[in-house]
Formats: structure tokens, sequence, C-alpha cells
């Protein structure tokens, strides 16, 4: 698996998946719980529930492409307001 940016104007991202908004979804709905365990940490939603966490994004990266990745997951920092996610519908 490869992280990289592109320019979005130039590149369109594809497009999102009913299963991974509704892992954002869930991201809403538990972030009050999710905070007190993950706080500060990079986590991966996939099936509702989370499926791996680290303390990097790449550690969180790297666990991904251990198992070739997971469709339909939704990858984001867990603080009070988050910076940064990615939902990956490939």
């Amino acid at each position: 698996m490869t992280v990289c940016c592109v320019n979005v104007s130039r590149h369109p991202p594809p497009p999102h998946t009913t299963e991974a908004l509704k892992q954002k979804d869930y991201f809403g709905a538990h972030k009050s719980t999710l905070l007190q365990e993950y706080r500060n940490k990079w986590i991966c939603i996939h099936g509702e529930r989370v499926a791996f966490a680290d303390d990097t994004w790449t550690g969180l990266a790297g666990k991904l492409a251990a198992v070739g990745g997971l469709s339909d997951s939704y990858m984001v920092q867990v603080t009070d307001a988050p910076s940064f996610h990615a939902i990956d519908s490939l």
C-alpha cells in the first residue's frame, strides 16, 4: 500500500462508498469514548470498530500495509478536533 498526497484539483478523490461513510459516522458517534482510550493516536475504523491504532500515521499505514489494506475504512487522529482524516474506499 502506498500513501501519497496529490493535487485534488487535478486528481479528484475516489467516490466514498456507503460503507466507508458508515465508519466515519461511527467515529462521530463514539468520539468521546474513543478519546478516552485513543487520545492523540491514529486509528483505523473498519466494520464499525477500531481495527488498528498507532502513535503515528506511518505506524498505522504500516499495519494496514501488512494486511494488504482494508477497503471502506476510516483513518483519523483522535483529538478534540481532528486535523486530518482519510477514507479508504479502494
